[in-house]
């Protein structure tokens, strides 16, 4: 004979469910939970993007190098002639050394004025291509800066997070720097004389906003790797689309008059910015370095507008020939 079926629950029992109180206690203890687990999310994905800035820059100092090496220079800021107002850049010039020989070759770098390819429709479309090695992961600015046109269709081309160290003050032409790179610059290792582990090289600048005001974190618009657009100009459309000076602070959030904005260094990530050294290690430098206002003028690159002695040490980092070599904090 079939034993009965066992039964868990006693007859005229009913199962119990969960109260509104204890479910809206676990979706409180879920809420906390996320709360807590975001931030950490957060923070180890900008990790990672800080970690392939980091790999960026020093595939770039690893070029400039071999770029030294093989021309006994560096490579120019821009190259500057009188007859051209758009000029090749030293992103354009290293690009056999980053593994982009190819474009380098299709944009006839050297072989054609930099004018020329953009008139040319092939050679447009090529200086719109964005190139990973040139974008920082943290940067938001879009794949083309909408600040830098050229040609005469005003077309934007390729953004860059990534500016060259021009020293101290605003340059323009072929006015001589005491930073790493000018018009036809040519410098040499044995011109940084305060120490290439003294020297800043490269570093970021973000171009998070495309807004048009004169304020705010549109004073960093990004910079281009291919060149500038008009070296007799130093910012928009000029110089500041390739190279940075140090006459501003890092991370500057506003600037007075249009025409400073976008000519310092910066980033999103946190805190600071990430530079390549002239001995090609990279530094992440907090926002807070010293920086003084005194005693400079920065439209003039003749160090005998200012006195070194006044400067703050981020200001000194950025000239290779001071006589002050201080340390990276």
């Amino acid at each position: 004979m079939r034993s009965p079926t066992p039964s868990f629950c006693a007859p005229g029992a009913r199962r119990r469910a969960f109260t509104l109180v204890e479910l809206l206690v676990v979706i409180a203890i879920i809420g906390v939970l996320i709360a807590l687990l975001l931030p950490a999310v957060q923070q180890a994905r900008e990790a990672a993007r800080r970690m392939q800035c980091s790999n960026n820059l020093k595939q770039i100092a690893l070029a400039l190098h071999n770029y030294h090496d093989t021309y006994q220079t560096f490579p120019s800021g821009f190259m500057y002639d009188s007859t051209s107002s758009v000029r090749w850049s030293w992103g354009a010039l290293i690009l056999p050394f980053i593994e982009q020989g190819a474009m380098h070759n299709q944009l006839g770098v050297t072989k054609q004025r930099l004018k020329d390819c953009v008139d040319t429709a092939d050679c447009l479309t090529l200086l719109k291509t964005p190139i990973d090695g040139y974008r920082c992961p943290s940067d938001t600015a879009p794949e083309l800066n909408p600040w830098a046109t050229y040609g005469s269709d005003s077309d934007n081309i390729a953004a860059a997070s990534y500016i060259g160290n021009e020293g101290m003050c605003h340059i323009f032409n072929d006015e001589k720097s005491h930073g790493m790179f000018h018009g036809n610059s040519g410098v040499k290792m044995r011109d940084v004389t305060d120490g290439t582990s003294n020297t800043l090289f490269v570093g970021e600048r973000d171009g998070a906003d495309t807004d048009s005001l004169t304020s705010g974190r549109n004073a960093r618009r990004g910079a281009v790797w291919a060149g500038t657009m008009n070296a007799s100009r130093k910012w928009p459309r000029g110089v500041m689309d390739v190279l940075a000076s140090f006459a501003q602070p890092m991370n500057r959030e506003s600037v007075a008059g249009a025409d400073h904005n976008g000519k310092g260094f910066g980033s999103l990530h946190p805190g600071g910015s990430q530079f390549v050294l002239v001995d090609g290690s990279v530094r992440f430098i907090p926002e807070t370095i010293e920086f003084r206002n005194s005693d400079f003028y920065w439209d003039n690159p003749d160090p005998t507008h200012y006195n070194v002695a006044n400067l703050g040490v981020y200001q000194l980092l950025g000239v290779r020939n001071d006589g002050r070599p201080v340390d990276v904090p």
